[in-house]
């Protein structure tokens, strides 16, 4: 009896050193990582598919959000007047765009480079996308998934450059002269608002956690009076007994009240400008070759059915796209609740701060014909 406890107690001790040690190492990473000692593979990525809610949860550097709604509607279809005045707002934004690049960006190589991870290419039908993450990335590569002919349940960000891949090779005649191609942007400050959301308050993931633990500790808890592996393991287990105790392991950490705040969040931004930016993150103009390629719609996501209208009937691949795909990711209820959600965001958020950040997206402002006071009043609230 004696010994039979000895070896219970051998191995519950084991378990404790193996737990305390896996703790300890993804700590470890995730430090290396936050402060530029070990850099990250941007190429791996960790996929789990439920087949009875919908669900694609992904790991760190995920690259795109749980799906969690799923909506169809029918295209708009544009006359040819409509046609005409899309036709010269597209040109607008392509002079623009073109005049920024040649004054500024080029000389710095902005814009230029071509990340295969982002570009997507239809061969058959001489179609090309530059998928920006939180900005309409998981409908659109759904559905030039479609367009090409394959299935879309078998959908995701990353399968999709793979399975549609675009020839790095490409010059920039063929794509303006063969190509019809588009990308879609967004307003700065909404996206980052809907980061925020979507990746801080409504995680799902450990990896989500990490960063929102490694925030608190930064920003809120500084000078620390710990190193921070073992107060995120702390936090950590904590959460984790938690979990067991509510029963809701599945949904490990997802109701934690503590997190980070909107101003917590600004800041590691901010923080992080110098360091490899998570894409949900970065400057739109540094995911996509803006100032290497002529692109032919620049779509607003404020203007998404008009403007990808508009790139569907000038490529003439309307017919292949008869419902518009909506993969929502906790979308809000509607326009007003979103507004006043982006409005509680920034209104935690200090005028210090908030100039800060706008220096930090100025091209994403300036390319994209985006207003700062314009989107402020928008959502209710004054320009800083």
């Amino acid at each position: 009896m004696h010994e039979r406890r000895v070896i219970k107690g051998l191995l519950l001790l084991l378990l404790v050193v193996f737990m305390a040690v896996s703790l300890f190492d993804r700590a470890l990473v995730s430090w290396k990582y936050l402060f530029g000692t070990q850099s990250r593979d941007w190429t791996s990525y960790s996929w789990d598919f439920d087949s009875n809610d919908r669900s694609i949860e992904l790991d760190w550097d995920e690259y795109g959000s749980s799906i969690s709604k799923l909506e169809e509607s029918k295209f708009v279809t544009l006359n040819s007047g409509e046609m005409s005045d899309v036709n010269l707002v597209m040109k607008d934004r392509r002079h623009k765009i073109a005049r920024i690049c040649d004054e500024d960006l080029k000389a710095i190589g902005v814009g230029m480079s071509i990340n295969a991870k982002f570009m997507i290419y239809d061969k058959s039908h001489k179609l090309a996308y530059c998928a920006i993450p939180k900005v309409a990335s998981s409908s659109w590569t759904h559905n030039f998934l479609i367009m090409g002919g394959l299935s879309p349940l078998k959908f995701s960000h990353r399968a999709a450059p793979k399975r549609l891949p675009f020839p790095l090779d490409m010059s920039p005649v063929t794509f303006a002269q063969d190509v019809t191609s588009m990308l879609i942007v967004r307003h700065p400050f909404s996206r980052l608002a809907s980061a925020y959301y979507d990746k801080l308050i409504r995680l799902g993931r450990k990896s989500w956690q990490m960063v929102r633990l490694f925030i608190i500790w930064k920003f809120r808890l500084q000078p620390p009076k710990r190193h921070f592996e073992s107060w995120m393991a702390d936090q950590l287990m904590q959460e984790h007994e938690r979990a067991v105790r509510n029963g809701s392991i599945a949904n490990f950490g997802s109701n934690d009240p503590t997190n980070a705040t909107p101003e917590e969040f600004a800041q590691y931004i901010l923080f992080m400008k110098s360091r490899p930016m998570d894409i949900h993150f970065r400057p739109q103009h540094k995911i996509c070759p803006i100032c290497a390629y002529n692109f032919t719609a620049y779509c607003h996501l404020e203007h998404l059915h008009r403007d990808t209208s508009y790139f569907l009937q000038k490529a003439n691949v309307s017919q292949l796209l008869q419902t518009r795909i909506h993969l929502n990711s906790r979308a809000f209820s509607s326009q007003s609740s979103k507004r006043q959600s982006e409005a509680d965001f920034w209104s935690q958020i200090k005028p210090k701060t908030q100039e800060e950040l706008y220096k930090l997206y100025y091209y994403d402002f300036q390319l994209f014909g985006y207003s700062l006071s314009d989107y402020m009043t928008d959502i209710g609230l004054k320009s800083s």
